[in-house]
C-alpha cells in the first residue's frame, strides 16, 4: 500500500540551481523591511533581471512554487517539463503564497524553471521555497523523491557492479589457469613413469636351434619360443627402462598362463648337462635296445 508525502526546501538549497551567476541574490531584512514575512527567518533569493531563472529537478506527483507578489514585482514564466506558462507578480497588496501550482502529475521524475520575464516597470520576481509530492510505500520503504543527484547515484552504482564483476571474471581464469596446468602436468609425469615388464626373458646359449623360456609374472615357466635374435649373454627381469628389445613376431603372441613346454630338436650338449632323472631313464632305454 502507498501513500503520497510533501517535501519542502528552501530557497538556499543546492538542489535548486540558479542562472546566470550572480543574477540572484539572497534577500536580508537591513534591505527589505518586509523580509520577516518570508519563511525560514526571513531568507528568500531575489532577482531584478530579465532571462534570469531557478531551475529544480523533483521526483514525485506534484509542485508548489513558493514566493511574494509584491508592487515592484512582474511577470514571470513557469515551464515544467517543457511547457511554458506566463505569469503576473504584481500586487498592489503584498502577498506570500504560490506563485505555481501544477497539475497531478505521473510518478517520476519532472524540471520546473522559474523564469523572470522582468518587466521595466516591475523589474523582481522571488523565490522563498518549492515544496513537492511524492508517492511512498507504507512499511518503512524510502520515498522516491528524486533530486539531481539521482542519476549520479545510479552512474556511481553501475561502475562499482561492474567493477566487481570484472574482479571475479579476472579471479575465475587465474584459478581456470592454474588448475589447468597442474593437471597436465601430472598427466605428462604419469604417462613418462617406466611400468613393469609383463614377462621376464631368460635367454639360453647354444650352438643349435635355441629355446627361450618364458616366465609368467608369478615365476612359473608359461612355454617358450622359438627363434629370438638375443646375444647369447643377454638376461631381462625386473623393471623395463626405455624402450623393449626387438623381438621376432612370434614373441608378440600372449603365451598362457600353464603352457607345456616346448623340445625343439638339437645335440643333448647344447643345453648344458642334463638332470639325472633324464639320463638313468636314457641309459635304461638304451639298454632294453
Amino acid at each position: 500500500m502507498s501513500s503520497s508525502i510533501n517535501f519542502t526546501i528552501d530557497n538556499v538549497a543546492p538542489l535548486i540551481q540558479y542562472t546566470p551567476v550572480g543574477a540572484w541574490v539572497v534577500g536580508s531584512k537591513t534591505a527589505d523591511p518586509l523580509a520577516s514575512f518570508y519563511s525560514n527567518n526571513g531568507t528568500f533569493s531575489v532577482s531584478s533581471s530579465h532571462g534570469s531563472s531557478a531551475t529544480f529537478v523533483f521526483n514525485g506527483t506534484q509542485v508548489f512554487i513558493f514566493g511574494a507578489k509584491r508592487n515592484n514585482h512582474g511577470l514571470y514564466s513557469i515551464t515544467l517539463d517543457s511547457v511554458r506558462t506566463i505569469w503576473n507578480g504584481y500586487s498592489a497588496t503584498p502577498i506570500f503564497s504560490t506563485l505555481f501550482t501544477s497539475d497531478v502529475l505521473n510518478q517520476g521524475l519532472h524540471t520546473i524553471t522559474l523564469t523572470n520575464e522582468a518587466d521595466p516597470a516591475s523589474p523582481y520576481l522571488d523565490l522563498d521555497f518549492i515544496t513537492w509530492s511524492t508517492i511512498v510505500t507504507d512499511g518503512g520503504g524510502q520515498s522516491e523523491m528524486a533530486t539531481t543527484n539521482s542519476p549520479k547515484n545510479s552512474v556511481v552504482g553501475g561502475v562499482v557492479c561492474g567493477f566487481l564483476a570484472g574482479v571475479l571474471v579476472i579471479a575465475a581464469l587465474i584459478f581456470l589457469t592454474v588448475f589447468l596446468r597442474r593437471r597436465k602436468r601430472k598427466w605428462t609425469e604419469h604417462a613418462a613413469a617406466p611400468g613393469p615388464s609383463i614377462y621376464t626373458i631368460e635367454v639360453f646359449a647354444g650352438t643349435s636351434t635355441k629355446t627361450h623360456l618364458v616366465t609368467s609374472p608369478d615365476g612359473s615357466k608359461a612355454g617358450s619360443i622359438n627363434n629370438f635374435i638375443f646375444e647369447p649373454t643377454y638376461k631381462s627381469t625386473g623393471r623395463m627402462k626405455g624402450a623393449p628389445p626387438r623381438l621376432s613376431p612370434t614373441a608378440n603372441v600372449p603365451l598362457p598362463s600353464r603352457a607345456v613346454c616346448m623340445v625343439v630338436p638339437g645335440r643333448e650338449q647344447d643345453f648344458g648337462p642334463l638332470p639325472p632323472n633324464y639320463q638313468q631313464a636314457t641309459e635304461s632305454k638304451n639298454a632294453h635296445l
